[in-house]
């Protein structure tokens, strides 16, 4: 049975999705949702449209370093894209709703593809910084305790598996990726609350649970937009290698990481958008 966010919750993003359209005639079929430091790789031109989230109603505004809190009409080459330079966290103190609102924003903008990127560290012993994981599957570790009844109702199953049988969409990119000789690599995508950098023992538990990588957002993203039938890809990029020696990391590493190495994730983006 197909399932369907709660209209109630849609919505409440109608006005903020007309003031879209007012300002952006030509809405494209796939967004992307740029992780911290990553939309930094987005150089904006002459012709690129820029919206704030400041101006959106009932839109949340955001509060991270490295997560501007601006939508960019972006051309990849002759093919346009959204893509949204900040995303909503759990350790914000956001609601699961406020977390999804920019899946249920494209969803009613009519568009039907989402890549979602991330920066993240990286658990697979193989990985290095720089890597670009796609997400073969996910695992949630967010453990809402309070269901909003406005976003998906209280009944709804929302263990909603991503992985990559899902769509026909990510065997297209990886087909692509190989076909260019683009590297990358696959993993599972463990998602956390935060905003604290792991302890030793955990690494060693997500390990032991098969986990490649490690973030604080996108996995509910990801299950947002399978709700509502939208295509989606998942990306980390591997901005530090989560250690079980003691190492200190700080948020303001992982955006020089993100920053450093943006262009990379934004290669596949390109090949991404233009399939």
């Amino acid at each position: 049975m197909k399932l369907d966010m709660n209209s109630k919750y849609l919505k409440k993003f109608t006005s903020a999705a007309n003031q879209v359209r007012n300002i952006i005639s030509d809405i494209p079929d796939i967004a992307i949702i740029a992780g911290s430091g990553i939309a930094a790789s987005f150089e904006k031109n002459k012709n690129t449209q820029t919206l704030n989230y400041n101006i959106l109603e009932n839109f949340p505004k955001t509060s991270v370093e490295g997560h501007h809190g601006e939508m960019l009409h972006y051309d990849f080459d002759g093919k346009n894209a959204l893509v949204f330079s900040g995303r909503f966290h759990y350790y914000e103190g956001r609601t699961l709703s406020e977390i999804c609102s920019i899946v249920a924003l494209i969803h009613i903008l009519g568009i039907k593809r989402l890549i979602i990127t991330n920066a993240a560290g990286g658990l697979n012993p193989k990985f290095q910084v720089g890597d670009i994981m796609l997400f073969n599957d996910t695992i949630d570790f967010f453990f809402f305790k309070n269901y909003d009844s406005s976003f998906v109702p209280a009944d709804t199953d929302y263990r909603c598996p991503v992985n990559r049988n899902n769509s026909s969409y990510q065997e297209q990119l990886e087909a692509e990726l190989i076909r260019s000789g683009i590297p990358y690599q696959n993993g599972v995508y463990i998602g956390v609350t935060g905003p604290n950098y792991e302890t030793r023992a955990e690494i060693r538990a997500f390990r032991r649970l098969g986990a490649d990588a490690v973030g604080m957002s996108s996995v509910p993203e990801l299950k947002a937009a399978k709700i509502l039938g939208i295509e989606t890809i998942g990306l980390s990029l591997i901005t530090n290698t989560a250690s079980e020696i003691m190492q200190e990391v700080t948020h303001d590493e992982v955006i020089i990481a993100a920053r450093d190495s943006a262009t990379k994730i934004k290669s596949i983006i390109k090949k991404a958008v233009n399939l």
